[in-house]
């Protein structure tokens, strides 16, 4: 739809498409992670390449692991800061036609209305229930309030922080995660969490 219906570029696809993703696989994907991008500009017949990998954040140390191996996968700590929005943003810039906001509308709504859970989605969900159920946050977004459980395939789930989050970044653009309306929020939760950001 991007492509044909609006006049969207490749790279205005390839974003909403990630950002769909992460939507509906939060466990492959997501405003919290980072990509590498490679682009390819017919006009100059050149090749582009954007690193938007996660990053260590200003407070982390060499020995910050050191008391707690779990720490490095589990908690604030382990955490870095997220690629991802500042990634799109590079993209978008250089190679986007349409407005930054129409990116994220479709997931937008697919958050806020709700999808279909997928197989794949209940599987890791199964997989990781204690670590879902320990997590007030996860807890809250993946138990159906229906049955008190974790969403199954083929319940449809409705996520409405992450329907808001990207509304907002749509809206403000990529600071809004970064150094705006977000980041106390995120920084709280992280703090919460153990982090020392």
């Amino acid at each position: 739809e991007i492509l044909q219906k609006k006049g969207g570029s490749s790279v205005d696809a390839a974003i909403a498409i990630m950002i769909c993703y992460s939507t509906v696989n939060p466990m492959s994907s997501g405003i919290g992670g980072g990509f590498f991008m490679t682009i390819y500009d017919t006009s100059s017949a050149k090749a582009y390449g954007i690193d938007a990998r996660e990053t260590a954040p200003g407070g982390a140390t060499e020995d910050m692991y050191l008391k707690s191996n779990a720490s490095s996968t589990t908690g604030g700590l382990s955490i870095a800061v997220p690629g991802e929005i500042r990634g799109f943003e590079v993209a978008h810039k250089q190679f986007g036609k349409l407005p930054w906001k129409e990116l994220f509308q479709p997931s937008i709504t697919l958050a806020r209305d709700g999808f279909t859970v997928s197989e794949h989605l209940a599987d890791y969900m199964a997989g990781d229930k204690a670590k879902i159920q320990r997590d007030p946050d996860m807890r809250e977004a993946y138990t159906n309030p229906d049955t008190g459980e974790l969403y199954k395939r083929g319940e449809k789930i409705r996520l409405p922080k992450l329907a808001d989050t990207m509304e907002t970044i749509g809206e403000e653009g990529a600071d809004a995660f970064y150094t705006g309306t977000l980041v106390k929020d995120i920084i709280a939760d992280l703090n919460e969490k153990g982090s020392n950001s």
